[in-house]
This record gives C-alpha cells, sequence and structure tokens, in this order.
C-alpha cells in the first residue's frame, strides 16, 4: 500500500468505507432495477402478436391474407429462477446501502450498536458479489481496518 494508506486514521478508513457502502449500492441497485424492468418487459410480456402473412389459393383467385396471431408465452422454471435471483440481489443491494448509512451515522455520532449492525448488513453484497473480485478485496481490506476503529473507540 501507499505511505498515505498507511497513515489514514482508521475512523478515516470507516467513513471512507461506509461512503463506498452507499455508493456502490446505489449504483448497483439502479442497475439490477433496470435490469429487471428490462427482463420483464421482455420476457413476461402477457401476449406476443406475430403477424403472418397467408398465401391463400382459390380455385378462380389468389390473394394473400395477413393473418393475426396472438399467443401467450409460459414462464419457465428458469425464469422464475432469474427473478427470485433477481429479487434477492435487489434486497442485499438496500441492505448495503443500509450498511454504508448505520456505519456513517455510527461513526459520526458515536454509536456502537448502528455501527455494528451496518458492519454486519455489509457483509452480504460482497458476498453475493463474489464474482467481482474488486468489492470482495476492498471489502476485506477495509474490515481489517475498520477493526482497528473498533478496538480503539469501544474497547
Amino acid at each position: 500500500m501507499c505511505q498515505s494508506c498507511k497513515e489514514a486514521s482508521p475512523k478515516s478508513w470507516c467513513m471512507g468505507y461506509a461512503i463506498y457502502c452507499i455508493i456502490m449500492g446505489f449504483f448497483s441497485l439502479c442497475s439490477n432495477f433496470y435490469g429487471m424492468l428490462f427482463y420483464t418487459y421482455i420476457v413476461l410480456q402477457p401476449k406476443v402478436s406475430t403477424l403472418n402473412l397467408v398465401h391463400v389459393v382459390n380455385s378462380t383467385t389468389q390473394h394473400y391474407v395477413l393473418n393475426v396471431k396472438e399467443s401467450s408465452i409460459d414462464i419457465r422454471p428458469l425464469e422464475y429462477v432469474a427473478l427470485t435471483v433477481g429479487c434477492v440481489y435487489f434486497i442485499f443491494e438496500i441492505l448495503y446501502i443500509l450498511a454504508g448509512s448505520f456505519m456513517l451515522v455510527g461513526v459520526i455520532k458515536e454509536r456502537q450498536e448502528l455501527f455494528f449492525v451496518g458492519k454486519t448488513f455489509s457483509y452480504f453484497w460482497p458476498i453475493f458479489y463474489f464474482y467481482l473480485i474488486f468489492p470482495l478485496t476492498i471489502h476485506i481490506i477495509a474490515i481489517t481496518k475498520i477493526r482497528k476503529h473498533i478496538k480503539r473507540q469501544w474497547p
């Protein structure tokens, strides 16, 4: 780590990580909301109209008829799983925003209960986004620095 990171106080790490939780939670919540909205619009439309141009041949004439056919889409189990996973991510993103808010208020007002609730809530989002290495790495580094603040502030 750079020299300025080593010299930063544990309280500043707590505030920085709390702000990071709020920002990342908000952006992932927005992207998940957009994804869920797009998914429900595309996949779960109740009726799909298809237009077919039908060539009709009679004994005396030939003509084309525009046939409008409406069919309903059945929801397959995999689509239920995708919607359920999206809803679970939605919940954990809201918890991550709350985690950052609780930690920030706990540090500023020096309230141990709020800080620990925020710290506990902050564990879920990086676990569910384990495939993104960057947030998990930041979480591990920040939690090790936050432990120093906890030992100093509330022995």
